[in-house]
């Protein structure tokens, strides 16, 4: 049983370090993406109105700080979608937990839900 323990507490360990870089590497991807795509322009149809350069500016000025707001809410939501994914797993026997990590991911090592990292 102390095998089946310490073999456990290494598939974690190993899992962790695994979904850790992958994230890391598609925060990277996400981070240059997003730089590229984002490039400020008015909403559908605004440009046929007629407006001045200093609406232009006031209204491309809004949608810059809401764009802001926006991200954090989406990272807000994506970090509570993690912690109740884990929440969740912690319920899970030990037997649960194994039959649920090969459910999700056939055929590759078993790694539990990602834990939310202290900052």
């Amino acid at each position: 049983m102390n095998r089946l323990h310490l073999f456990s507490l290494l598939l974690l360990a190993l899992g962790l370090g695994v979904l850790s870089f992958e994230g890391a590497i598609a925060q990277d991807k996400k981070d240059k993406t997003d730089k590229k795509a984002k490039q400020p322009q008015l909403p559908p149809n605004f440009g046929k109105l007629g407006l001045s350069d200093e609406q232009k500016q006031k209204i491309l000025k809004i949608d810059a700080d809401y764009d802001a707001k926006i991200a954090e809410l989406d990272a807000k939501i994506k970090e509570l979608k993690a912690e109740s994914k884990k929440k969740m797993y912690e319920v899970l026997t030990e037997e649960q937990k194994k039959k649920y990590l090969e459910l999700v991911t056939p055929g590759a090592p078993p790694t539990p839900p990602e834990k939310k990292s202290d900052k």
